[in-house]
This record gives C-alpha cells, sequence and structure tokens, in this order.
C-alpha cells in the first residue's frame, strides 16, 4: 500500500484479510456532526458505496443526522485515506462503529436499518434503537437473548470500536448466510427488563455527560465509571427515587464506589 492508515485501521485491514474481505463496512453516527459527511463521500473518487440507515423509516426526515453505513473498499487508496482521516478526527466522539460482513451492501444496508427500529409495549411503542452510537453499542447488543440476538447479529461476523478510554473493543456476531436468514416483519422488541436496563444505561450516559464534566480528577477510567453510573440508576429506579434524592443517591452511589473520583456534594443538588 503507498498510503498510511491508523494502528486501528491497520488492524482493521488484518482482521478483513483474514476474513477473506476486500473492504471494510463502517457506521457513522453522524447525529450533530460537525462535517459534510454525504458531500464529502458523493466527492471521492471513486465514491464508497453508502446509505442513510434511517432512510425509508418513520424517522426518514432525521435521516442524515442519523446512522451513515459505508462501505470502504481496500483497494482504492482515496477512500481508505479518507476513513484515516475522519477516523482521526472522530473515533474518540463515539462516532465510529465498524463492523465486518460478508453480506452484499444491499442487503446488509437493510438490515442494519432494521436494527435501527424497536418496538415495546407489546408493539404500542416504538422508535429508534440507537445502537449506532459506541457509547451504548455494547449494552444495546447485549440486551437481547433467542431469536431477538440472532435478529439483531445475523449479518455480522464481528463489530469494533474504540471506547472512550482509548481501548478497542470487539462484540462477535453470527454471521449468517444471507440466504439463509428470515428476517421478522416486526421491529426488534423490547421487553419491560430490557427496557428497564436500557433506560438506566441512557441515564448514566446522560449524567456522566452533564456531571462528569465538573469532575476533573477522573481517577477511573470513563467505562467503568458509566458502568457504575448504570448500576447507581438501576438500584434509583428500583428505589423509585426522584429529584434531589435522586441525585445525592447517586453521588453517595459513586463516592463509595470510587473513592476520590467524586466530591460528596454536588453542584447539581
Amino acid at each position: 500500500m503507498d498510503y498510511a492508515l491508523p494502528v486501528s485501521l491497520c488492524e482493521m485491514k488484518a482482521l478483513t484479510d483474514a476474513a477473506d474481505l476486500d473492504y471494510v463496512d463502517v457506521i457513522i453516527n453522524a447525529t450533530l456532526l460537525d462535517y459534510p459527511l454525504v458531500q464529502r463521500l458523493t466527492e471521492l473518487d471513486p465514491p464508497p458505496l453508502f446509505t442513510l440507515l434511517l432512510e425509508g423509516t418513520p424517522e426518514h426526515e432525521l435521516a442524515a443526522q442519523g446512522p451513515v453505513l459505508v462501505r470502504v473498499s481496500w483497494t482504492q487508496a482515496t477512500q481508505v485515506n479518507w476513513l484515516g482521516e475522519f477516523v482521526r478526527a472522530f473515533q474518540y466522539q463515539s462516532r465510529v462503529l465498524t463492523l465486518l460482513s460478508h453480506w452484499p451492501f444491499e442487503a446488509l444496508s437493510e438490515h442494519l436499518r432494521y436494527c435501527t427500529q424497536a418496538q415495546w409495549d407489546d408493539g404500542a411503542n416504538s422508535g429508534v434503537l440507537r445502537y449506532y452510537d459506541t457509547r451504548l453499542f455494547k449494552r444495546i447488543s447485549g440486551v437481547f437473548s433467542g431469536d431477538e440476538h440472532l435478529n439483531f447479529h445475523a449479518a455480522v461476523i464481528s463489530w469494533h470500536w474504540m471506547d472512550r478510554d482509548h481501548k478497542p473493543q470487539v462484540v462477535g456476531g453470527c454471521a449468517v448466510k444471507p440466504q439463509e436468514f428470515r428476517r421478522p416483519t416486526a421491529g426488534l422488541m423490547l421487553g419491560k427488563h430490557q427496557l428497564e436496563s436500557l433506560s438506566a444505561w441512557t441515564a448514566a450516559e446522560q449524567w456522566e455527560e452533564s456531571h462528569g464534566a465538573i469532575d476533573i480528577k477522573h481517577r477511573w477510567g470513563k467505562e467503568l465509571r458509566v458502568a457504575q453510573l448504570y448500576l447507581a440508576h438501576k438500584e434509583a429506579q428500583n428505589k423509585h427515587l426522584e429529584g434531589q434524592a435522586h441525585t445525592a443517591f447517586i453521588n453517595e452511589w459513586l463516592t463509595r464506589q470510587l473513592p476520590e473520583n467524586m466530591p460528596t456534594t454536588s453542584p447539581f443538588i
């Protein structure tokens, strides 16, 4: 190769070679992305295959601000160089979810688009499943079991991303052949416990984003911190805590579980 790759992309190239793939698929979280992604992709010569995953869904009007699937060919230097530049600029913003798949691009696109749609309350409610946000991916991908697990992971050999502590993460898929997979017509179904788990994780992420910024010590890694925040919010859910009682409980939990990481009081109380 006569073009430079970041270390993470070099490792990904080796993985795709081992899987006998001459391309890599990347889901880019374009939510509030300060970068002309679609314009830049269309300007490449030749442009890579790409699609907006929220197109054709109830949230199609927000497609440009949602997940974008891009298939980068390792044989096209312009595409690889673009991906390297993008990863260097944005990989620590929870925007780059890489995956290995043998599925044709159109079939993979349809499957990953299906995975953006979730239902709960026995189908009475529905919404976007934000698995493409790498801060949420591990929790979301692990919440399913049985048929729903297969329905989510069918098209993928493995998923890869960098966590907030700049450490590589991987989750294995199911790697089902596309001709052997029959996708349900209804979206992925979330039960009560699954919904509560995802709700607590979302609350933990929101807490870290708003409260964690005031804590300049950061003795503990962010991944461990958010994991403890998740457990704290789950327990607060069980106790039906709200308002100041909820805030005080979370702070006390962090002080006990991650000593010296948080002050015993918070200006948010």
